[in-house]
């Protein structure tokens, strides 16, 4: 049996957003013992989680700011002994060098096989970080030498995907104050993900499709009128941008069926948003760059069968962009592809992918043994 540690520490928000995915790994890896690490007040949580064994509650945020008392000295001594009293055969660190990191937890080495996924999409230089699961599209062999970790190369795509979304009514678009008519483009990407070289090249897409659009997520007011702004220094007219706001999950994936194209965000690829537009039967058109979240859109496309909507530079990304955009038929091709064939393709094959991954640990926990 494989005994597996899973750490996740950070907001409330990041454990809900991580639990459906891990939740189906766990439910279809038979036989593994898993505990998780949480912070205490998220605990109750995890309990829930179908195949946990065990969760260790920890007092993580409090003993970073008072690492000087004896007391916090002493609860951090007796965590990192329950940690290795268990003989753990693989850690999955679910956080990398994000918000609220432990890394230390990782430099005490609580397992012989130490893997990151999820958390961070790239390498963390970390020295308790032994593994990346990886494809080989999102980790080709000429990016690893720049890459402390080894990959883990699964078949098809790195993504584990929910596949128990719930979806909501679907809109019409005039309730989105959306044109009836008119080819909608999409990026419901946070807007930090935006750069000026790709908000620019979205502009010159919109003058080239006539009286096309670009749906995008409103994060706040500052950032809303950031982009109005850059829309007029471009010379495009500001009802051209329409704001979607925040909206319950089953009311957000619902809205992707009234886009023709969503447009990925680089060197900051889509991941989850990336995989909601996919399930929801929306083509994403993509820039593939050198590094493993410049990559992570195009690894999804490629298992899901749409690899001829990966480009590798601006150029390519907006002459394609407008190609579809004045032939909307493209587009609806792809929808229909997708229709028929997304949900059945390696993208979404979880039982698969997660057998890919029980494989791979299984595989280096008995190396690991000797």
């Amino acid at each position: 049996m494989t005994r597996i540690l899973i750490v996740k520490l950070s907001s409330l928000g990041d454990v809900v957003h991580a639990m459906p995915a891990v939740h189906d790994i766990l439910a279809c890896v038979p036989g593994a013992h898993i505990d998780w690490v949480v912070e205490r007040a998220f605990a109750p949580l995890v309990a829930r989680c179908q195949g946990v064994k065990r969760v260790i509650p920890c007092e993580l945020r409090r003993w970073s700011k008072a690492m000087l008392s004896p007391k916090t000295r002493l609860e951090w001594a007796a965590f990192k002994a329950d940690l290795q009293a268990q003989p753990y055969d693989v850690v999955l660190d679910l956080q990398g060098l994000t918000s609220g990191a432990r890394p230390a937890i990782l430099g005490h080495r609580p397992a012989p096989v130490q893997v990151s996924y999820l958390g961070l999409p790239g390498t963390s230089a970390l020295p308790g970080v032994d593994w990346m699961l990886a494809d080989r599209f999102v980790m080709p062999p000429e990016l690893l030498p720049y890459c402390t970790e080894k990959p883990i190369y699964l078949p098809h795509c790195f993504q584990v995907s929910d596949r128990q979304r719930e979806v909501g009514l679907r809109p019409t678009r005039a309730s989105q104050q959306l044109p009836h008519d008119a080819f909608v483009y999409c990026s419901f990407n946070n807007n930090h993900k935006f750069t000026a070289e790709m908000f620019t090249a979205w502009m010159r897409v919109l003058q080239a499709v006539p009286g096309s659009v670009l749906w995008l997520l409103a994060d706040n007011d500052t950032a809303r009128e950031n982009l109005l702004r850059q829309a007029d220094a471009h010379a495009v007219a500001r009802q051209r941008l329409v704001f979607a706001p925040r909206a319950a999950p089953p009311d957000y994936l619902a809205r992707f069926q009234l886009a023709d194209l969503m447009l990925d965000t680089f060197p900051f690829n889509a991941g989850t948003t990336a995989s909601d537009a996919l399930w929801m039967g929306t083509p994403i058109l993509t820039r593939a760059g050198r590094t493993y979240i410049s990559r992570m859109a195009g690894s999804l496309l490629h298992a899901v069968g749409l690899p001829d909507l990966v480009t590798d530079s601006l150029a390519a990304y907006e002459k394609l962009a407008v190609d579809i955009g004045r032939h909307p038929q493209r587009a609806a091709s792809y929808r229909r592809y997708l229709a028929e064939h997304g949900r059945s393709s390696p993208l979404f094959d979880l039982p698969q992918i997660v057998r890919d991954i029980e494989h791979e640990f299984e595989r280096l926990a008995l190396a690991a043994r000797g």
